[in-house]
């Protein structure tokens, strides 16, 4: 029982960084069950959206949309991918309102990628484990787009996918200073900062629980 207050109190650390008059009310499953529970970085990217520096924010990995939301507020242009049915449906509706945004059903890899079920799809579209399914793969190099306003912030957190997401990146946009990245890092896919860090080579950065800021 303590474990599960604590977990709701750290929700409610998180949702009072934001005014609900502000950004309004959203559906959300993805706020008050364990994803935020060690609100490791969230906290940290909401203060980099809310700071009005960027132009531009691309989020990989949307989920129900709670920082695609925060970021339309203060961004000119907002792009928000998901590959979960049931979080893009979320997120059409929280966005509805907002018309800087741009929901793309999609997933973000490199040329190589096979989209495969994880343990966010599951069950959301086939019952086994690790089977290829139908859905557009972008390579991350197209999702940046040149003509976009800079500076841009590109958050990626996609259940162990990143460093395939990065390896569809070209070497100038990993190594433009006006691109910022925002990459969670999943431990129990044996995914490290280290790993992160070999595609941005001589680039500043910050790591945080569970992610790593490259600006």
């Amino acid at each position: 029982m303590s474990e599960k207050k604590t977990n709701l109190k750290k929700v409610d650390f998180l949702m009072e960084m934001v005014d609900l008059q502000e950004y309004g009310t959203m559906i959300s499953t993805a706020i008050i069950n364990n994803r935020y529970e060690d609100l490791s970085w969230q906290p940290v990217l909401t203060k980099l959206l809310q700071s009005n520096k960027y132009k531009t924010f691309i989020d990989i990995g949307g989920g129900n949309g709670y920082f695609t939301v925060i970021a339309a507020k203060h961004c000119e242009r907002v792009d928000v991918y998901e590959v979960s049915p049931l979080y893009y449906g979320q997120i059409l509706y929280n966005i509805r309102f907002l018309f800087n945004v741009h929901a793309y059903y999609e997933f973000i890899g490199n040329e190589d990628t096979i989209p495969k079920t994880g343990e966010d799809t599951i069950r959301m579209i086939t019952d086994v484990m690790e089977i290829p399914y139908n859905i557009k793969v972008r390579p991350l190099k197209k999702a940046l787009n040149k003509e976009y306003p800079t500076p841009i912030l590109v958050k990626i957190d996609i259940e162990g996918g990143e460093l395939k997401a990065l390896e569809g990146a070209t070497p100038e946009q990993l190594q433009d200073t006006n691109i910022h990245w925002f990459i969670d890092v999943h431990g129990r896919y044996n995914i490290s900062n280290e790993d992160v860090l070999e595609f941005f080579k001589g680039r500043d950065y910050e790591l945080h629980p569970h992610g790593v800021f490259i600006k």
